[in-house]
């Protein structure tokens, strides 16, 4: 099928859908987003201890957090778009990134994708790989790897915190090039949570096509506060 016609037929896909977002269990499937919190408050204990806890600060984050895993278009979140989660060092993004992973999972949680490989639109567990930045380019031989590409739903932790990769004597910046092809090939099938302690002036080193993608296809939440590493320890293995 031509190119053009193709992206077209997605888009009156998309259009004509009238398919929820997410698809959760049975069990879970008229779970209020206050109820859902509650089950966020519960595992961030299971995972950090009995210290763990979602202060007034960072109450709007996680309740917008766990809007978007519900899929609602509720509290300023589209949940056809991925998360990117910034805080000064020591807020809780990872935390965060593994409470809404167990919360996916305990809900069994599937998002509403296009698949280009089969040509059929249907539901992928709302799941992802953790990976910190640095790690991507580790893994790049000269392309990016398939299944940081095809995935979808990955994770970047750690953004800023990665070097260029060099292969053959040049430098590549592997994650504006990983973001840019998730973005240009379906970003409503590619999401992508990222989590970062740059703010967006810092952010500027990718340069604005890549931070135009990352504010254009993710949904921004804040974590503020103090240090959490200073009240517990998690016990979530990265």
């Amino acid at each position: 099928m031509d190119e053009a016609l193709l992206r077209q037929a997605k888009i009156e896909l998309y259009d004509d859908r009238g398919r929820p977002h997410r698809a959760l269990s049975s069990s879970y499937k008229d779970l209020t987003v206050m109820q859902a919190l509650a089950m966020a408050k519960g595992i961030g204990r299971e995972i950090c201890g009995d210290h763990f806890q979602i202060g007034m600060d960072n109450s709007e984050a996680y309740l917008k957090a766990v809007t978007w895993v519900l899929g609602d278009r509720d509290n300023g979140i589209d949940p056809e778009k991925g998360l990117c989660i910034y805080g000064p060092t020591g807020t809780g993004k990872s935390v965060m990134i593994a409470v809404l992973r167990e919360l996916s999972f305990r809900l069994s949680a599937h998002f509403l994708r296009y698949n280009a490989r089969k040509q059929e639109l249907g539901y992928a567990p709302l799941l992802w790989a953790y990976r910190n930045a640095p790690e991507y380019v580790e893994l790049y031989d000269g392309s990016i790897a398939p299944d940081h590409k095809f995935a979808p739903i990955i994770c970047i932790n750690d953004l800023g915190t990665e070097v260029h990769a060099k292969y053959y004597g040049k430098e590549v910046d592997v994650i504006s090039e990983l973001i840019g092809w998730r973005t240009d090939n379906g970003w409503k099938d590619y999401k992508m949570l990222i989590t970062t302690n740059l703010t967006t002036d810092e952010l500027q080193r990718y340069g604005t096509r890549t931070v135009s993608r990352i504010t254009g296809y993710c949904n921004l939440i804040t974590l503020k506060g103090r240090d959490l590493r200073q009240n517990y320890t998690t016990q979530w293995k990265q």
